[in-house]
């Protein structure tokens, strides 16, 4: 089975808090490659109210093995209620990308 690349995108209430758990996740082979955006707005209905808020997009780049673990360790640190969890398939990725992505995250496993 030919490894797939994947992105799984979550907002964080503060830069610091998207760092780390970027950080976190790439020490951890759950994630090749973590990014944070610049600040963005978001606007949401929760609890009955629409809110508006300042956030910061955390963009983290995975094989599919991982997926799931890189997830769980989400959910299980994210600040929020309800994370913002969207994993989006990527249908093409250079073989030189998708191998270093392999390499980094399945080390030690």
């Amino acid at each position: 089975m030919e490894t797939q690349a994947v992105i799984v995108i979550s907002t964080y209430p503060s830069r610091e808090e998207a760092l780390k758990t970027g950080e976190q996740a790439v020490n951890q082979r759950l994630a090749a490659c973590a990014q944070v955006s610049s600040e963005i707005t978001s606007t949401y209905r929760w609890e009955g109210k629409v809110c508006t808020e300042n956030e910061y997009q955390l963009n983290l780049k995975t094989i599919k093995e991982r997926e799931a673990e890189l997830i769980a360790f989400i959910r299980k640190h994210h600040p929020y209620q309800v994370a913002e969890l969207i994993v989006i398939p990527l249908s093409s990725t250079s073989s030189e990308y998708l191998a270093w992505m392999r390499k980094v995250t399945r080390e030690n496993i």
